[in-house]
């Protein structure tokens, strides 16, 4: 299976630094633009695609609406690919000093998020539920995903190309394309489901709910998830690549 990973265009609250997670901000007219030339992009690559998903956030079906040409009622919708939450921060300047920020930022690994908001292990969890359903359910299959920067950069810590210590070094431009590539015979060896309880927002604080979701990080890598090929409007390689 092979799959194209793409970033939504520019929004307002992108050139302005404000956190937007899950609020449905749409794209400006650069992010219009943006898309239109993701278009040219995608023919000059040869992407081709077999299923759509996307986030049901307008600015990823927006950009995928223009990108491929075709309405979005033929995408599939999946909030699992939703961005990650911030809460309270939403609307709010990135500021390390801010209060309400913590260690986000500077210490992802320790990171406790405000009420309302989604830890690292709850992204992790619903990147592992999201990608492997679709290996699992797709395999050989080329499938085109619409969705966010974070949660993008939550992805390169579930393939293992990124510690979550550096979780925030990897760059993803608008309308970027990170290409995956999954072995499907490794898949097929390796994965089994497992019954492990969803994260429980209420047991943040306890060592045992990060240690239960640690093996999260790496895991995709280890089923046959490779990051392949990322192409970006800002010309940022992978780690390794």
């Amino acid at each position: 299976m092979i799959l194209y990973i793409m970033r939504h265009g520019e929004t307002d609250y992108n050139i302005r630094h404000l956190f937007q997670g899950q609020i449905d901000i749409p794209l400006n007219a650069t992010g219009l633009k943006q898309a239109e030339a993701a278009r040219e992009r995608f023919r000059n690559i040869g992407i081709e695609y077999d299923r759509i998903f996307c986030s049901p956030l307008q600015r990823a079906r927006k950009t995928l609406e223009i990108v491929t040409g075709e309405p979005e009622e033929s995408f599939t919708l999946d909030e699992r690919v939703m961005e990650m939450e911030f809460g309270p921060l939403n609307h709010t300047p990135f500021d390390i000093n801010a209060p309400g920020v913590g260690c986000l930022f500077t210490d992802p690994e320790n990171y406790e998020p405000l009420e309302g908001a989604e830890s690292f292990e709850e992204a992790l969890y619903r990147t592992d539920a999201f990608y492997t359903e679709l290996a699992a359910k797709h395999p050989g299959e080329k499938i085109l995903v619409g969705t966010h920067g974070a949660i993008m950069k939550v992805l390169t810590v579930w393939t293992g190309n990124n510690p979550l210590s550096n979780v925030w070094e990897q760059l993803f431009g608008n309308c970027a394309i990170m290409e995956v590539t999954v072995d499907d015979a490794v898949f097929a060896k390796e994965y089994r489901k497992e019954d492990i309880p969803a994260p429980d927002p209420k047991d943040r604080c306890s060592a045992a709910y990060r240690e239960r979701y640690r093996y999260l990080r790496g895991r995709g890598g280890k089923l046959g998830f490779t990051v392949t090929n990322l192409y970006d409007t800002q010309e940022i390689i992978m780690p390794g690549k």
